[in-house]
């Protein structure tokens, strides 16, 4: 009875969350009203499947009591912990469901104004990876933050539906529900970061002091005059330090596609119909981010980039298809419920595992004109530069885990704003702006 309960419910889903994942596609390719109300829809009806009160008793009574079968056993568990946080009130699952879809047509929709013009995130990237025009390196950080103004309200009301849902069935917050449901530790986890906060801070500091000096002298200014906008990312996630060959020279040359499809032939593992089904270039109406999706669990794995030449979208794109490469090589005998990745720290790091070679002596030799004989010397000091980017990324990633847990703790607390600058200069280095405010916080899709 169990199997053929399980096998109807598994068809039932798999339709919702097939309709859901299309809806939320068409909304990243255009953003229009119309995309915007039909991906509101399916995720009410894939909330309405999980909402079910009758099915979730039953697989929270299969759960208590485990099953023979090892595999129906993860099922019942993936199921029931996917459907748990449904079981409140239908009302504010909509109202959850609503704020969700706008912030996603917000932000696939705003574009930042430089001088009153609107201007893409890939120009604004690309004007501070390359200009040397510091007035404009500021109107161009100062553009990307502005979505920050229109998303801070909707996303605080988000916030606080989801702690309300959440609180509803028992949790402290919203926050302690997702690590829940994602089989993490809240002490295990910020004992890890804490871990890595210690070890990466001493020669973080001493690398940033390295590269500030560099900043100051491409822009003729002491290392105390240094403001957000002299770095080549807004957020200061991504460092590209100088170094003897110019990466984005290297990259404005090369068919992307081309050299991602073979690097990944090289692995064993063909990419080539992720690539037909993708949409990989920026322009109006579009998401401005990336991301890859996996449409059906049966192998229609997609990804969503804004390629610019340059060693940052390369290493992007390299990314999102180590995601893709995940998806579709997870085992299909599975059932359907279960043919999703073990866990997302798992496919961040084959993703980020990936990313990475495009900054790697064996893949420049490979893959792009640069001679072997020019590239081999330069060994460790790329080496280097990838230890430096990622002891970055993991001072970044401190300011967003650390700043979410605050923001669900207590999303009206007054100091919001100026505690996320606290983060920044404490985990990053990078002191805040004088007389700069506002939800920079909010710029940031990923919250």
């Amino acid at each position: 009875a169990r199997r053929a309960a399980l096998a109807t419910w598994r068809a039932s889903l798999r339709a919702a969350e097939r309709e859901r994942l299309d809806a939320s596609w068409a909304l990243a390719l255009d953003a229009t009203d119309e995309a915007r109300a039909r991906y509101k829809e399916t995720l009410e009806e894939v909330d309405d499947w999980y909402a079910d009160s009758e099915r979730y008793e039953k697989l929270t009574t299969w759960k208590r009591a485990p099953l023979d079968e090892t595999v129906m056993d993860r099922e019942v568990r993936v199921l029931a912990s996917a459907a748990e946080p449904r079981q409140v009130d239908g009302a504010l699952l909509r109202k959850i469901s609503s704020a969700q879809a706008d912030l996603s047509h917000l932000f696939a929709t705003h574009r930042g104004e430089i001088d009153g013009t609107p201007t893409s995130n890939a120009e604004i990237e690309k004007i501070l990876t390359q200009s040397d025009d510091v007035a404009l390196r500021e109107k161009a950080w100062r553009a990307f933050r502005d979505v920050g103004r229109e998303a801070r309200a909707p996303l605080i009301e988000l916030v606080e539906l989801r702690n309300e849902a959440a609180r509803s069935i028992g949790y402290r917050d919203h926050y302690a529900m997702a690590l829940a449901q994602q089989e993490l530790d809240e002490d295990e986890l910020f004992g890890l970061l804490q871990r890595l906060e210690r070890a990466t801070r001493a020669p973080f500091r001493t690398r940033k002091a390295v590269h500030d000096v560099e900043r100051a002298e491409r822009f003729d200014i002491s290392v105390e005059e240094l403001r957000p906008w002299h770095y080549q990312n807004v957020f200061f996630q991504r460092v590209y330090p100088k170094t003897t060959i110019d990466l984005d020279e290297v990259y404005a040359g090369v068919d992307f596609t081309d050299v991602a499809s073979r690097f990944f032939d090289g692995l064993g593992l063909n990419v080539r119909g992720v690539l037909e089904k993708s949409d990989l270039y920026p322009r109006e109406g579009k998401n401005q981010h990336a991301f890859c999706t996996d449409l059906d669990r049966e192998g229609d794995t997609r990804i969503l980039c804004n390629i610019v030449p340059g060693a940052r979208w390369m290493t992007t794109l390299l990314h999102e298809l180590g995601h893709a490469a995940y998806n579709r090589y997870i085992d299909r005998s599975l059932p359907w419920s279960l043919r999703s990745p073990a866990s997302i720290a798992a496919t961040e790091a084959v993703a980020m595992l990936m990313g990475r070679q495009a900054s790697s002596v064996e893949f420049l030799i490979e893959y792009t004109n640069l001679p072997a004989m020019e590239v081999t010397p330069l060994s460790g000091e790329l080496r280097r530069m990838q230890a430096f980017q990622m002891q970055a990324f993991v001072r970044w990633a401190l300011v967003m885990v650390h700043f979410e847990r605050a923001l669900y703790a207590d999303p009206r607390r007054e100091d919001l704003d100026a505690h996320w600058f606290e983060l920044v200069e404490r985990f990053q280095l990078v002191p805040p702006v004088p007389e700069h405010e506002g939800p920079d916080w909010a710029a940031k899709i990923h919250f």
